[in-house]
């Protein structure tokens, strides 16, 4: 049996069948040596294990593959960690949910508040979504980690038609949003140092810090790594061959470096997003 010395390493024993969810390699030290793992599921929950260790079984075994629900719970495992930026949830939610009351229904609205918040906004579907979004922020708590999980969930199991809206994707853009506004605000007040490690020079970076002082406000607070962190993705990860594993993996490298020493800015839940990024189509819609 492997002890569990990480949060996102599965837990196994020789001769135990584990359903492979991904094959795509992902590189990874163990004891300072570089190995290749893959990505599985056993004991409840999805995790990354050493390739050499794994010897495929061609036959398949239902019995130990995850339901929907456990596949969900599991992936979904990150976002108690992750702070978030409810104006890009929202505007998100608000530019691509269409049939917005399905998602409603999952996220604890009954019919009577769904034709109440009809009723207000009578005319305008996206007043609709909004109201409904401002609702649920109000009856969670903007600060509490549940609202995050809540939406991610509410995304997956409100069964939108793949033709109106593709929910796993907003899911996905919600939840790497939320990563990046969580690494963002850990290696505040570190702009310089973050922006220039992703390639960026010092002028554009003093220029972006001006840009973000010009428009924060406690409504709309504007952090320069936040913003650094936005162009970064929107411009490095377009390109057909960037692969977005690639990319969390060289930001992870990149805090972990910039944080050396400080054993409570360990980022595990990077790894944590890449597993969801490896693994969020593979759940049923």
């Amino acid at each position: 049996s492997r002890r569990r010395n990480q949060w996102y390493q599965l837990d196994y024993s020789k001769g135990q069948l584990i359903p492979v969810l991904n094959n795509q390699g992902v590189s990874g030290h163990s004891d300072k040596v570089l190995k290749e793992y893959w990505v599985g599921y056993t004991e409840g929950r999805v995790g990354f294990f050493p390739r050499e260790d794994v010897e495929l079984v061609e036959e398949l075994h239902p019995e130990v593959c995850p339901t929907k629900d456990a596949l969900l719970r599991s992936l979904l495992d990150p976002c108690p960690q992750l702070k978030f930026n409810f104006n890009y949830i929202r505007q998100e939610i608000v530019n691509n949910l269409v049939k917005w009351p399905k998602f409603a229904r999952e996220v604890g609205f009954n019919e009577a508040d769904i034709e109440d918040i009809k009723l207000r906004h009578r005319d305008d579907g996206k007043e609709q979504v909004a109201a409904m979004m401002e609702d649920l922020r109000q009856r969670v708590g903007e600060e509490r980690p549940e609202l995050l999980r809540t939406i991610m969930h509410g995304l997956f199991q409100c069964r939108i038609p793949f033709k109106k809206v593709d929910c796993p994707q907003l899911a996905l853009n919600i939840l790497l949003d939320s990563l990046l506004y969580t690494v963002a605000l850990s290696m505040h007040p570190n702009y310089r140092e973050l922006g220039s490690r992703l390639g960026y020079s010092i002028i554009h970076l003093m220029t972006m810090n001006r840009q973000c002082k010009g428009v924060s406000s406690p409504e709309k607070p504007c952090q320069p790594e936040y913003a650094i962190l936005q162009e970064w993705r929107a411009q490095q990860w377009s390109g057909k061959n960037q692969d977005p594993v690639d990319m969390l993996q060289w930001l992870h490298i990149v805090v972990q470096e910039m944080n050396e020493g400080n054993a409570n800015q360990d980022f595990r839940h990077i790894q944590g997003v890449i597993l969801f990024l490896l693994c969020y189509r593979r759940i049923p819609t």
